[in-house]
């Protein structure tokens, strides 16, 4: 009888074994690939969901970009067919990409198509900057055309004044230095917006896109600084005019 009690101590521990009773450096085991498993996908989901999100922020600033376009006054028909067109193509790339990232399972994949929403696309480096841009200079040369019909009105006005024997000559000099900065804000944004529609994300990344940019916000600024001193100089002229017809 006691020859048989170490072959049945044996068989009750490998029974014990084969009924899940795992020793510590297994259960460890099996609790860790579980784990990496668990943490993978939700490193995966994580991923994919930061991603999408950065692209529906893009096409959310993208429409809203558009709903301005469409609103304005002074962004004339050719820029806003192309301005449209670059929105479009914009939002249509991202949507897609979009589609790719959310059918992904692949971590390494999704990496991938994640880094090009920035490289590909640069909605807030280039798309935004080319409708503010454009739409900035269109307002310049709008406030120009504007300028035009307040000028005939106030030479009206001054040769009226003038075949009345009144001195006009302060306001005529006032007039002429508003003039002056009128021209030379719509000199300075002249071609700015061809130059400006012209960049693309490769341009951008690689070429002169990105000191084109700079160089239209600096000349949109300088010109936004004449146009307003013109108006200034401009009020100053109508108020000499005003005051010289009352003083006669």
């Amino acid at each position: 009888m006691k020859s048989r009690t170490p072959r049945l101590l044996a068989a009750l521990l490998v029974g014990g074994l084969a009924l899940g009773v795992a020793s510590p450096a297994l259960a460890q085991t099996v609790s860790t690939d579980e784990a990496d498993s668990a943490a993978s996908r939700v490193d995966v989901a994580d991923v994919k969901t930061r991603c999408i999100q950065a692209i529906d922020t893009r096409l959310e600033s993208l429409s809203e970009a558009q709903a301005r376009l469409d609103a304005s006054s002074f962004v004339n028909e050719d820029h806003l067919r192309e301005l449209t067109g670059i929105i479009d193509s914009t939002e249509s790339g991202l949507t897609g990409l979009r589609s790719e990232i959310d059918a992904a399972t692949d971590r390494a994949e999704i990496r991938r198509l994640c880094l090009l929403i920035g490289p590909e696309y640069r909605v807030y480096l280039v798309v935004i900057p080319q409708v503010h841009l454009t739409a900035a200079t269109d307002r310049i040369n709008a406030a120009g055309e504007k300028v035009e019909e307040l000028e005939e009105r106030f030479y009206d006005a001054v040769e009226k004044a003038r075949e009345a024997g009144i001195d006009v000559s302060e306001a005529v000099n006032l007039a002429e230095e508003a003039m002056a900065q009128f021209d030379a804000a719509s000199d300075g944004v002249d071609g700015v917006a061809d130059s400006v529609l012209a960049v693309t994300p490769h341009s951008y990344d690689e070429g002169p896109g990105a000191a084109t940019l700079d160089s239209a916000r600096e000349s949109v600024r300088t010109s936004h600084g004449q146009l307003k001193s013109g108006w200034e100089i401009g009020k100053a002229a109508v108020q000499s005019l005003k005051d010289a017809i009352a003083g006669a």
